[in-house]
């Protein structure tokens, strides 16, 4: 009967060893998932920073693009006002040369 007793115990300790190995590799399992689920997680919002940065950098070259656009058309707008008035200021001159030589 001892004997009975002592591999019953010797049975028990083997089965709660046995569960408390199964316990680990769950908790292993778990945490691995956890480590799976997170480097997932990064990865995501890695692609998202980059995605984001990509729009700014997108926006700001836009942004340089108007701006580039209207320098250009303020210079154009000046010079096509500077030509107008040279070319109002040639045509008086050449009004005031014909009617000099007419007075004479």
């Amino acid at each position: 009967m001892r004997r009975r007793q002592h591999e019953s115990l010797e049975e028990r300790t083997l089965r709660l060893l046995e569960n408390f190995r199964e316990q680990e590799r769950r908790e292993l399992e778990t945490s691995e998932e956890r480590v799976a689920r997170l480097a997932g997680n990064l990865q995501r919002l890695q692609r998202r920073r980059e995605s984001e940065w990509v729009d700014v950098r997108r926006t700001r070259l836009q942004k340089n693009v108007l701006r580039q656009q209207a320098r250009r058309e303020s210079e154009n707008a000046e010079e096509r006002q500077a030509r107008l008035q040279e070319n109002a200021l040639r045509q008086q001159q050449g009004e005031n040369r014909k009617t000099s030589r007419c007075g004479k």
